[in-house]
């Protein structure tokens, strides 16, 4: 199947060295009793987002692609979460022209 992107973000988020705030709401029985968050909130870092027009990025079957994002990251950080997520047009009802 086709892979028509067109939207792209990742976003960059602290674990380490953890501040006093968040391990005071993970440490807290009530945060964590908290069943509607399925992850940890990490402080956000830095974000990227990106659109595509329709066809202007489309990936064959078998085929790859690279799509790069620079992030500037404080040098005391650690440890870090990236997240990506890539929106496919044809899942999407995007339609084509």
């Amino acid at each position: 199947m086709l892979l028509s992107l067109v939207y792209a973000e990742t976003w960059v988020q602290q674990v380490r060295p953890i501040d006093e705030e968040m391990q005071n709401k993970i440490l807290d029985p009530q945060e964590s009793a908290d069943t509607e968050q399925t992850e940890i909130q990490w402080p956000l870092l830095n974000e990227a987002k990106i659109k595509w027009a329709k066809k202007e990025l489309e990936i064959e079957p078998n085929e790859s692609d690279q799509i790069h994002f620079d992030f500037l990251i404080d040098s005391n950080v650690k440890t870090i979460v990236a997240y990506s997520y890539f929106r496919n047009a044809e899942k999407f009802g995007v339609r084509r022209s």
